[in-house]
């Protein structure tokens, strides 16, 4: 035996005295250790793979698609057109719509139903009264 620092450790390691009992946790380790046909290596990795898989969480449940809108003024348009059409083409029911600048502009609106094309139509009338292309 050898003794470091007032701590015992056996030159072999320990195994807790109730798995040789008859109906131990690793009384069918032990009992498939000593069949001629499965090597003992075998048996730890098949126990070390049990205790794995017992002791991993379980799965989080899956998390619900996210479309993220890129902000930029001048895409605008396009990114109407683009969350128009998946509207018309998909349910985004369970979709989370994030967006940043003109991009969280289109995701409220998306998000609360507002009609894209009307939308879009009405941007681009108070544009031209207003003659923003001109400046």
């Amino acid at each position: 035996m050898l003794v470091r620092a007032g701590l015992r450790a056996a030159a072999a390691p320990l195994l807790p005295p109730h798995g040789f009992q008859q109906g131990g946790p690793l009384a069918a380790s032990t009992a498939a250790a000593s069949a001629p046909d499965q090597p003992i290596s075998g048996v730890w990795r098949a126990r070390r793979g049990e205790e794995e898989r017992r002791a991993a969480p379980a799965a989080p449940a899956a998390a619900p698609p996210v479309l993220d809108i890129f902000g930029g003024g001048m895409w605008w348009f396009w990114k109407v057109g683009a969350v128009h059409y998946l509207q018309q083409h998909y349910d985004l029911s369970r979709v989370q719509l994030h967006g940043s600048s003109s991009g969280a502009i289109v995701a409220v609106l998306a998000a609360c139903g507002v009609d894209l094309r009307r939308a879009a139509q009405h941007t681009a009338q108070v544009l031209e009264e207003h003659r923003v292309r001109d400046r």
